[in-house]
């Protein structure tokens, strides 16, 4: 077992409060995710993102990251639906869209990949410098 797995056991046993971090149980299990994904282990990482969105189905961080997620894993029908679940949490996440149309792209959405570049491009550079 992984040397920081036995922390990030505790804090779910326990619960974050009594651990002092100040951490959700859906935060702790985000961030266990997260680092289960920075060591390559995207399934388990799925699994801890799937518990975080249980405990917070309004979690947009961890739709976002299980999205990230199935991209490593090449399901980009999950992906995209996972960055759609972000998007709709928090429609101004530009990384989404830049990912969502990495999805979209290889699944054939092309329309919507298309759109989302325009939505992108207004993100990042304003409104008024997009023009269609």
């Amino acid at each position: 077992m992984a040397k920081w797995l036995v922390p990030c056991l505790c804090l779910i046993a326990a619960g974050a409060a009594a651990c002092g971090e100040g951490y959700s149980r859906a935060e702790v299990r985000y961030n266990l995710g997260r680092e289960l994904a920075a060591d390559g282990d995207a399934e388990s990482a799925i699994q801890e993102f799937d518990e975080a969105i249980r405990l917070d189905p309004a979690f947009t961080a961890a739709y976002y990251a299980r999205g990230l997620s199935w991209l490593g894993a090449g399901d980009y029908r999950a992906a995209a639906r996972d960055l759609t679940a972000a998007i709709a949490l928090d429609p101004g996440l530009a990384e989404a869209y830049r990912y969502r149309i990495t999805a979209d792209m290889v699944t054939g959405n092309v329309d919507r990949a298309f759109s989302d570049s325009y939505l992108l491009a207004a993100l990042y550079a304003g409104p008024g410098l997009v023009s269609q």
